[in-house]
C-alpha cells in the first residue's frame, strides 16, 4: 500500500494508492501486485532552452516514473511488458500516467534481488516528453481536466476548462493498431494511399467526473450513441477538420460504433496518417 503522491492541499494527491493497473497499449495487462509505502513516484521537470537575453524558454516537460512491486514472481509477467507501450492507471486518486492525447508510454523493467534478506522487487519505469502536462498525466485517460484538478486562480472554487464529457482519441493508421480496419486496400504497405478506412470508437463507460475506472471497459469499444463528433487529419498544415457526410461517416455495425473515412482529392490519406476523433456521449 503506497502513500506517495502527496500535495499540500487537502485533496487530489493525498490518497492511498492501493492498486496500479497496467495497460499493454489499450488492453489491461494486469496489476502491479503488492505495493510498499511510497512505491509509486512521478517526477516532471521543465525542458528549456537558453535565450540570448539570459532567460530560459520552456518547451515542455520531461517526465520519469517508477513503480515498485514487492513480489518477485511478477518479474516473469512484467518481462512481457518490456519495451511495450501502454498506459498506467492509479484508480484510487484517480491518475493516469500517459494519455491518449499525448501518446502511450514505454515500459522498462528492472529486478532488485537480495537473497537472504527477503528482498525481491520488480521496478517498472519509463520516461516521456510532453508539451503539456495532460499529455503526460491526467485525471482520465483522455487528458480531461475537471474537479478537483481544475481550480480557479484564487483556489477557492473549481472550474472545468476541459469537460470530462469530451472524449478525444488519436489513431495511427497502421497494422499495429487493432482498432483500425483497412477496407481499400485491405493490406496496405508503408507509403500506400488509403481509400477507405474504418476506425472503432472507444470509451464504453459512463460520463461525468465521478465515473468509476473499472477494467477494460475504460478503453472498450463504444456501444452507445454519441454527439458532437469531430474528425481531424494531421497534415503538413496541422490538424485539418474533415467534413461529415463527404469525407467521413458514422457507422453502427454489430452493436459497435465506427467512423468510416473516405479518401478524397482534398487531402491525402495514407498508411501511417494520424487521425484525431472527439465526441461527447
Amino acid at each position: 500500500m503506497g502513500y506517495n503522491l502527496k500535495k499540500d492541499n487537502k485533496y487530489v494527491f493525498n490518497r492511498v494508492v492501493n492498486d496500479v493497473i497496467l495497460y499493454d497499449y489499450n488492453v489491461q495487462a494486469g496489476s502491479a501486485g503488492h505495493l510498499g509505502k511510497s512505491s509509486v513516484s512521478i517526477k516532471i521537470v521543465p525542458r528549456t532552452i537558453d535565450l540570448i537575453d539570459g532567460s530560459k524558454l520552456q518547451l515542455g516537460y520531461d517526465m520519469t516514473f517508477e513503480i515498485i512491486s514487492e513480489q518477485l514472481y511478477s518479474a516473469f509477467e512484467f518481462d512481457k511488458l518490456k519495451n511495450k507501450q501502454g498506459l498506467i492507471c492509479l484508480p484510487d486518486i484517480p491518475l493516469w500516467i500517459g494519455t491518449t492525447t499525448g501518446g502511450m508510454i514505454r515500459f522498462n523493467v528492472e529486478v532488485d534481488v537480495a537473497p537472504g534478506e527477503n528482498k525481491g522487487q520488480v521496478k517498472i519505469s519509463g520516461s516521456k516528453f510532453g508539451s503539456k502536462l495532460n499529455d503526460l498525466i491526467g485525471a482520465r485517460w483522455d487528458g480531461a481536466v475537471f474537479e478537483p484538478w481544475a481550480v480557479s486562480e484564487k483556489g477557492a472554487e473549481t472550474q472545468s476548462p476541459i469537460t470530462p464529457n469530451t472524449f478525444t482519441y488519436e489513431y495511427v493508421l497502421d497494422t499495429k493498431n487493432k482498432w483500425v480496419e483497412f477496407l481499400d486496400p485491405t493490406n496496405p504497405q508503408v507509403g500506400d494511399d488509403l481509400h477507405q478506412v474504418r476506425i472503432a470508437l472507444l470509451g464504453n463507460i459512463g460520463s461525468g467526473a465521478s465515473e468509476s475506472v473499472n477494467g477494460e471497459d475504460v478503453m472498450g469499444q463504444r456501444t452507445s450513441p454519441i454527439s458532437n463528433l469531430v474528425v481531424k487529419l494531421f497534415t503538413e498544415d496541422g490538424w485539418v477538420t474533415l467534413l461529415q457526410g463527404q469525407e467521413y461517416g458514422l457507422n453502427y455495425i454489430n452493436g459497435y460504433y465506427y467512423v468510416l473515412i473516405i479518401n478524397t482529392s482534398s487531402y491525402r490519406l495514407s498508411y501511417g496518417s494520424k487521425i484525431r476523433i472527439s465526441f461527447t456521449p
